[in-house]
C-alpha cells in the first residue's frame, strides 16, 4: 500500500501548508472531510471559466464570419441618376440601362453583373444595344467585358442556367434565340434555341 505523507495530503486538499503544531487533529479530520465538496467545486469552477472562454471564441468567430458572409452578400447595386446616368455599385455608366442581370458568367463561383445599353462603338456607329459584364473585386465592380455585339442585332436579353440568352433579330426582320456562354474571353455562341420566327414567338420561347 502506498502511503502519502499527511503534510502533502493537506498541501493538496486546501493548498495550505500543514502545520503541525498548528493544527488539531479534529481540525484536520473537518479539512479532510471537506475534500469532496473544495474539490469538486474548485473542478467545476475552472471548467465553468474554460466553458465560458470558449463560448467566447466560438461567439468572436461567428461574427467575424458573419460579417465576411455579409460582405460577400453584398453583390452589385444599380441606382439611377437619371435616363443617362447610372452607378453600378462605384462605377459610373453614362448610357441608357435597358436590361440588368446578376450571375456566375465565368464560372468561377461569383457573382457576376450583366448590364445591358444603349451606345454607339467605334465599329457600330450607330447606337444600338450592347452588352456590358462586370465582375466585382472587394465590393466593387470593375469591367469584365464591353461587348460591341453578341451575333445578330441585339434586343434583350437574360442569364439562365450558366449562359446568358439573347433575343436577337435579323435584317430581314425575324428573329432568333440563341444561348452564349463564356469563352476565356468574351461570350460565344453555343447554340439556337429558335430561328427564323416572328417576334411573337421569338418572345414567348424567350420568356420560357
Amino acid at each position: 500500500t502506498l502511503l502519502i505523507p499527511r503534510s502533502i495530503c493537506f498541501w493538496f486538499i486546501t493548498g495550505q501548508r500543514y502545520q503541525k503544531s498548528t493544527i488539531e487533529p479534529n481540525d484536520y479530520l473537518k479539512k479532510l472531510l471537506q475534500i469532496p465538496h473544495n474539490f469538486v467545486s474548485l473542478q467545476s469552477k475552472r471548467f465553468k471559466t474554460k466553458d465560458m472562454m470558449h463560448k467566447t471564441v466560438c461567439a468572436i468567430s461567428f461574427f467575424f464570419c458573419l460579417a465576411a458572409s455579409a460582405c460577400q452578400a453584398q453583390g452589385f447595386k444599380l441606382k439611377k441618376e437619371h435616363d443617362s446616368l447610372y452607378w453600378l455599385n462605384d462605377w459610373r455608366i453614362t448610357y441608357p440601362v435597358y436590361q440588368f442581370q446578376t450571375g456566375d458568367v465565368d464560372g468561377d463561383g461569383s457573382e457576376d453583373a450583366m448590364v445591358g445599353v444603349i451606345k454607339s462603338t467605334r465599329f457600330y456607329p450607330e447606337k444600338a444595344r450592347r452588352l456590358f459584364i462586370f465582375k466585382q473585386v472587394n465590393g466593387k465592380a470593375r469591367p469584365m467585358w464591353l461587348g460591341s455585339k453578341l451575333g445578330g442585332i441585339l434586343e434583350d436579353f437574360r442569364f439562365i442556367d450558366g449562359k446568358i440568352r439573347a433575343l436577337e433579330s435579323t435584317t430581314d426582320s425575324l428573329y432568333a434565340v440563341s444561348d452564349y456562354q463564356w469563352s476565356g474571353f468574351g461570350m460565344k455562341f453555343d447554340h439556337f434555341i429558335i430561328k427564323g420566327v416572328d417576334k411573337q414567338t421569338a418572345l414567348k420561347t424567350f420568356s420560357q
